[in-house]
């Protein structure tokens, strides 16, 4: 019950319940202020259990590409003293010299039958295999941090999930997206979207954008994770509320980011 508290007063009520427009079976989608220290305390808890993570990132700005910009990784398990999480290795992993402003297509596919992953993106295909665990949620996560240059002036950076689409087993349907940005000093901007009620198999598809000024951002500096995995307590899923003009509170919030990055 403490989980659905913790996850009840990140959300902050910004829901989207998808039920509203498709089938009762359908997923819901919703926007969380959840932070990254939250989101790992649910993995401690047991509340929630990652399956794998297909993962977007800048790689390293001296010897791009031969630092993965994408990645399909093992999850973030409990460590022996259930005070900290291990694991998170790529289980298969790609490069690709990213260009500022650029975007470029990505599908997520996930057989809960056989196991098999299939990570589409910017036109490669990175593949793995785990056990046929059905999948009943994603975190999705996108990262911006900025950098202070040694004259004092600071770089920006931004990535964006956009146009997702998932299908579970009742055809596609839209999902907000999803920015996170950040133009001031050495801190960063976190953003989350939760996913819940899947069916077990899925497919997530959309389009990732990644800018920056100056330098590329290195590292995990400016990233994307989907982190599928599975709600394990029913009840501690958070139960979504339908708001109407949800695109246009994501719109606005998209906007005011834009602003600053133009500021």
């Amino acid at each position: 019950m403490a989980f659905k508290y913790t996850i009840a007063a990140a959300l902050g009520g910004a829901a989207l319940t998808l039920g509203a427009i498709a089938p009762a079976e359908a997923f819901t989608a919703t926007s969380s202020s959840i932070t990254d220290q939250e989101f790992n305390q649910l993995i401690l808890d047991g509340a929630f259990s990652e399956l794998f993570v297909a993962e977007t990132r800048t790689g390293n700005a001296s010897t791009n590409p031969a630092e993965r910009e994408f990645g399909v990784n093992a999850p973030l398990v409990p460590n022996a003293n259930n005070d900290g999480l291990v694991g998170g290795l790529p289980l298969d992993a790609g490069n690709r010299n990213l260009t500022s402003g650029e975007t470029f297509d990505f599908e997520l596919m996930y057989n809960a039958v056989t196991g098999q992953i299939n990570y589409n993106v910017g036109g490669q295909l990175l593949e793995a295999t785990i056990g046929n665990v059905p999948a009943n949620g994603i975190f999705l996560r996108t990262n911006a941090q900025g950098r202070n240059t040694q004259n004092g002036s600071t770089q920006s950076s931004e990535i964006t999930l956009s146009n997702l689409m998932l299908d579970d087993g009742n055809g596609f349907q839209a999902v907000p997206s999803l920015t996170s940005l950040f133009t001031q000093g050495n801190s960063r901007d976190t953003d989350y979207l939760v996913i819940a009620d899947l069916m077990g198999s899925f497919t997530l598809k959309g389009q990732q954008t990644l800018s920056w000024d100056g330098l590329l951002p290195s590292n995990s500096r400016l990233a994307a994770q989907i982190k599928v995995g599975t709600f394990n307590d029913p009840e501690s899923v958070p139960e979504p509320a339908t708001i109407l003009g949800i695109a246009t509170v994501a719109g606005l919030g998209l906007g005011l980011k834009r602003r600053r990055l133009q500021a």
